[in-house]
């Protein structure tokens, strides 16, 4: 009706509540575009003035401001605003989400969020939530059916995805015939939960891509995968991420820092379930207590700073590719501990006047240089870096040893009965060994050419 012109307009006596839009057993996908207004759109609820009694503004059980079963497209550059959704059933919550879909894609460049009214304590209100319909009979009754197709969110640099009491997105249901989530963050992603991550993967495999803020101050918590194959990667020097960053458990997880030369990144929580974490390009400082056991690999042209002592798990491995590790206010000896090296390319690392301890010795790449430097004798008198048993004898070792300096000078080697001590030459007369040829200056010379084993006195 034209409201100019006066009339009555109908509406159903089940009212207007918001569009809820079934999956087709024919499939589909549903295309939307929001532009525009930035305060209220459909399926929104709108507070009554103060003073008028009655309740809350909002939506009933399934508060959600879009919800698709299915496939969707969405493009938004306004609000997408789910503001309450209640339960009646106490211990049994309902979710208020900005979004819930099956799949497709989210560009977003203006907010999207999940609210509750005050005073509203049986309900989530979350960002966006990627999983099918509801399963209400059967043994799975009360969980979720799995993707119907990939999803991508992209949330742009004027973007800003929030729960307020829960994650900005969460990925859930049962695994899927194969779809993946791929996330591509360059706004603001922010969680409110005091227990959950403000990004959850499921049981698919998820890959996020993070240059701007991943916000999990509320629960300590940044992103908690699930059960795939997840990754995580840093995307320039002027990301953010707040909270613990945790691969998931069950899939092969891999954590990536891919700077920019001459950028830097640093990070003060704890990363865990990674099984390569790939330090690409720039400077990456972690002062954090990490737990992940899988392979650290620094390639070249990208520098590792492990600031404080054993920031890293002892049961994790190095590999220098090229790049630089850096100990710094590591404190005193054996700044940090690694299972294993392995030299895949001329690299270097700054002791920081520390030393290094490796329980093995991996593979070293022929005519490879190994360069250590700021290795300070009073710190650590015995080593500058030491393999746990004797492995003077072995091929590996000595090509290691061929190509190593510690603060420009060659490097001698000895077993202490537990470890393989590398220093530079002379080593620590406290140990009562002597070089072999020491008293003559041109055996020295000659030896500085060539790594030597060390002979005990007498």
């Amino acid at each position: 009706k034209d409201v100019e012109q006066g009339g009555e307009v109908t509406i159903p006596a089940d009212g207007v509540r918001e569009p809820t839009m079934r999956r087709s057993h024919e499939g589909g996908v549903r295309d939307y575009v929001l532009p525009g207004n930035r305060e209220y759109v459909e399926g929104d609820g709108i507070e009554r003035p103060e003073g008028q009694g009655g309740g809350s503004g909002g939506s009933g059980g399934d508060g959600d401001g879009i919800d698709v079963d299915g496939l969707a497209n969405i493009h938004n550059q306004g609000t997408i605003r789910s503001t309450n959704s209640f339960s009646s059933v106490a211990g049994t919550p309902a979710y208020s989400e900005g979004i819930t879909i099956g799949g497709g894609t989210i560009f977003n460049n203006g907010l999207i969020e999940g609210r509750l009214a005050a005073g509203n304590t049986n309900a989530f209100g979350r960002g966006i939530t990627l999983a099918g319909n509801d399963i209400t009979s059967g043994a799975l009754a009360g969980t979720r059916e799995g993707l119907y197709g990939n999803a991508t969110i992209t949330n742009d640099v004027l973007g800003t995805i929030r729960g307020q009491n829960d994650s900005a997105l969460v990925v859930e249901g049962a695994k899927s015939i194969g779809f993946t989530v791929a996330v591509y963050n360059r706004g603001i992603m922010q969680g409110g939960s005091s227990s959950f991550a403000a990004i959850r993967g499921g049981a698919d495999n998820i890959s996020i891509q993070n240059s701007g803020v991943i916000d999990g101050t509320s629960s300590g918590k940044a992103f908690a995968g699930g059960s795939g194959n997840n990754s995580f990667e840093i995307l320039g020097g002027s990301a953010s991420v707040l909270g613990n960053v945790d691969g998931g458990t069950g899939g092969t997880n891999e954590l990536r820092f891919s700077l920019r030369a001459g950028e830097t990144f640093s990070y003060s929580g704890t990363l865990s379930n990674f099984q390569f974490a790939r330090i690409v390009d720039g400077t990456v400082t972690l002062s954090g207590n990490n737990t992940y056991t899988g392979s650290t690999i620094v390639r070249t042209g990208a520098t590792l700073i492990l600031d404080g002592a054993n920031r890293l798990a002892a049961a994790s491995s190095l590999e220098l590719a090229g790049g630089t590790l850096q100990l710094a206010n590591a404190g005193g000896a054996n700044g940090q501990t690694f299972s294993s090296l392995v030299l895949s390319a001329s690299s270097s690392v700054d002791l920081g006047g520390s030393s290094l301890t490796f329980d093995s010795l991996g593979s070293v790449s022929p005519s490879t240089s190994f360069t250590l430097f700021n290795y300070i004798r009073a710190t650590s008198p015995d080593y500058a870096l030491r393999f746990l048993g004797n492995v003077t004898g072995e091929a590996r070792f000595l090509a290691l040893m061929s190509g190593l300096t510690i603060n420009g000078i060659a490097a001698g080697y000895r077993f202490d009965g537990t470890y393989t001590d590398v220093a530079p030459v002379p080593l620590p007369a406290s140990a009562g060994l002597v070089l072999a040829g020491l008293g003559l200056l041109g055996a020295v010379a000659r030896r500085r050419a060539r790594p030597q084993p060390v002979a005990t006195a007498g």
